[in-house]
């Protein structure tokens, strides 16, 4: 469900003795309940192997999710994408519905639109440099 929250600030006082009264414009923030994202990792303490991370997005609202992208930053310095570790749904994501750029960690993942009352889970992994 989505509700529309619309705030304005005003500010009143002195310029050049003269009382002045200054407001924004209005400012509207789209209010969502039902969409959410999670994220997890297999391990609390990782010593060896491979880490698995799992992110969760659940549309429990009425309309479907269009168009998502994720869009997870990995710490280049400790970590790299375990090269086709990518699955959506248990499945593996081909290639060209993701990039990952080594130097700055950035993985983008494309997902197909997630319908109502659905979730869709991304797992990866990663390894130690």
């Amino acid at each position: 469900m989505e509700t529309e929250l619309t705030n304005t600030a005003t500010v009143l006082g002195n310029y050049n003795s003269v009382p002045t009264e200054i407001s924004t414009t209005a400012l509207v923030v789209t209010m969502l309940s039902g969409l959410t994202v999670t994220k997890s990792a297999d391990k609390p303490v990782w010593s060896e192997g491979n880490l698995t991370y799992t992110i969760e997005i659940n549309n429990a609202t009425t309309e479907s999710y269009t168009s998502p992208v994720i869009t997870d930053i990995l710490n280049p310095t400790l970590i790299t994408l375990v090269k086709g570790s990518i699955k959506v749904d248990s499945t593996p994501l081909e290639e060209s519905n993701y990039t990952f750029e080594d130097s700055t960690g950035k993985l983008t993942i494309t997902l197909p639109d997630i319908t109502s009352q659905s979730k869709k889970t991304v797992t990866f992994e990663v390894s130690k440099k």
